[in-house]
């Protein structure tokens, strides 16, 4: 069973496949927790965090960093 079927027995999750579209669907969804890989074809998961961190409307959201 894949990690994101476990999780999704229990939360709701939502898939971005870029700090753009991440940073969207934040906006617009109003999520809990991000939960980030380091290493992504467009910036990095530090690049996320400091996006998010760095908006009023977000940098209350807690940030898990994958490697």
């Amino acid at each position: 069973m894949s990690d994101k079927r476990v999780l999704d027995e229990t939360y709701d999750i939502l898939s971005a496949f870029g700090t753009d579209e991440a940073l969207a669907l934040a906006t617009e969804q109003g999520v809990d927790l991000v939960l980030s890989d380091v290493a992504m074809p467009d910036k990095s998961g530090f690049d996320l965090c400091r996006e998010l961190k760095s908006n009023i409307q977000l940098n209350h959201i807690p940030v898990i960093l994958v490697t």
